[in-house]
């Protein structure tokens, strides 16, 4: 499902102004010309940018804190952008696929084999950062499938709960392989 913001969509340029306004400096991505301005530029841009207001947001925030600090304000600014119900599933679709592929980059997770920007879910991971990653893209499919099921797709959420089901059983294994690990068991778990 692919769905556009009532805005204009944002240019290299525009994002790259933004970066700057915040002090931060647009780095290229390593496949591309330094000068390069493509449309397929913009996603790295945003995702540099998205990095700096995560952070800040981090920084600013104490979630686990009762009642949480700052927590209700950010999340009023993000209501407050993020307008349909269509749009912000997308957006927290989306959310939870990258903490899923971003917990990879975690410093107690080997190096990922192959391409550091495109971190995939590895049985090589510990067992606690591998049924983490697994637990973010079960949230994330399962969110697909309501709205397949909303939308009368039955066979396509079915296919996305068997799935989202798999992935949740993998996250089982891997709790069980941790909690076997640290009791100095052998967990024997094939995740």
């Amino acid at each position: 499902m692919k769905v556009h913001s009532a805005e204009q969509p944002v240019t290299a340029d525009q994002v790259t102004a933004a970066l700057a306004a915040l002090g931060r400096a647009a780095v290229p991505h390593p496949r591309r010309r330094p000068d390069s301005r493509a449309d397929g530029e913009v996603l790295d841009l945003l995702g540099a940018l998205l990095a700096v207001t995560e952070l800040e947001a981090a920084c600013r925030t104490e979630p686990a804190a009762l009642p949480p600090v700052g927590l209700p304000a950010l999340q009023h600014g993000w209501h407050a952008q993020t307008g349909t119900t269509d749009l912000r599933r997308v957006v927290l679709v989306n959310r939870l696929r990258r903490s899923g592929a971003d917990l990879s980059l975690l410093p107690t997770a080997p190096l990922p084999h192959g391409d550091p920007m495109d971190p995939e879910p590895s049985v090589d991971d510990p067992p606690g950062v591998y049924g983490a990653q697994m637990c973010a893209l079960a949230a994330a499919n399962l969110a697909v499938a309501q709205h397949q099921a909303d939308q009368h797709h039955r066979n396509a959420a079915h296919a996305t709960l068997d799935a989202t089901q798999g992935m949740l059983a993998q996250a089982l294994l891997a709790v069980n392989e941790l909690r076997c690990r640290l009791d100095g068991r052998d967990g024997g778990a094939a995740y």
